[in-house]
């Protein structure tokens, strides 16, 4: 349950853990606002495209106007789902690791200091995980 934990679902039992300085027994509402998710299973929507997915979210984090456009298209691009009108078509033409790329772009949507990543069954080989991962920091550099 240590996830549950660090996204502040449950309260720890015992012991202590800190995200960027802040302990989650007493301040998650800070915690909240620098984190994302990315969980196990993809939460995205069969008949919305890469792109309504990314607005959607997006528009969920406060993001408007220009800003929510760069964002969406840079995250796009970013996690090569871009190119080849990829970005225009539904999550359900998506294979597993557009899915999953999908996923990282929306948990990485905004200012996000910190991603808990609950992805353990291996659809994306390792190499192309870090790729992933390695092109989502571009986040931090748009936000800050």
């Amino acid at each position: 349950m240590p996830r549950l934990q660090m996204i502040g679902l449950t309260k720890p039992t015992s012991g202590a853990a800190y995200v960027q300085g802040l302990d989650i027994r007493n301040h998650m509402d800070g915690i909240y606002t620098s984190m994302g998710v990315c969980p196990q299973h993809d939460l995205l929507w069969e008949s919305l495209t890469g792109r309504e997915h990314l607005l959607f979210y997006g528009r969920l984090k406060n993001l408007t106007g220009s800003l929510l456009t760069h964002a969406v298209e840079e995250s796009l691009k970013s996690l090569n789902l871009y190119h080849g009108r990829i970005a225009d078509k539904q999550a359900e033409k998506y294979s597993g690791g557009m899915k999953r790329r999908l996923s990282v772009a929306i948990s990485r949507l905004c200012k996000t200091e910190v991603t808990l990543d609950d992805y353990e069954e291996g659809l994306i080989a390792s190499t192309e995980a870090a790729k992933t991962w390695r092109n989502a920091s571009f986040f931090n550099k748009i936000f800050k």
